[in-house]
């Protein structure tokens, strides 16, 4: 990833704080959201989020030198066959080095199956990421991986 030295890891107890926060006010300015009152919207999102992240695969991309300190990270799992990436997050002066590839890319390299990325929840800078994946997508078992946003899929899974 350029110039930073990058380690990717699982979410560890003491990133949660970070990984709820960020999701939380990235989230929060989503024009899907935003005519949502801030209490309810921070009250339901946030139990929605602390169950993902209590099951899900989170995947941290950190400073290999100082893993404290977070790039990004991804939380995702699998439903069927389909690689569901309910939220990603790069901090603004990581974006555009292809971090959130390279976080998808080690989630599918443990999941050879996938047959499509879906997405649940989606934000400009998601939907820029999805776009930028649909055209370089890897393959999978079916051809090019397909990239859908599907944001009834989070309640399904819930």
């Amino acid at each position: 990833m350029g110039a930073y030295p990058t380690l990717l890891r699982q979410a560890v107890k003491g990133d949660l704080p970070f990984l709820l926060n960020s999701w939380l006010n990235c989230h929060r300015h989503s024009y899907h959201v935003r005519g949502v009152d801030g209490p309810v919207y921070y009250e339901g999102q946030r139990r929605i989020v602390e169950a993902l992240l209590k099951r899900a695969l989170v995947m941290v991309a950190c400073d290999k030198v100082d893993p404290d300190t977070i790039f990004g990270w991804c939380c995702s799992e699998v439903v069927n066959q389909d690689l569901v990436i309910h939220f990603m997050y790069i901090r603004s002066a990581f974006q555009d080095h292809g971090l959130g590839t390279l976080l998808v890319r080690e989630v599918l390299e443990m999941e050879p199956d996938t047959e499509r990325l879906v997405y649940t929840h989606q934000t400009k800078a998601g939907r820029s990421w999805a776009d930028k994946m649909a055209e370089r997508a890897p393959e999978g078992p079916g051809g090019k991986l397909k990239v859908v946003y599907d944001p009834f899929l989070l309640y399904r899974t819930l």
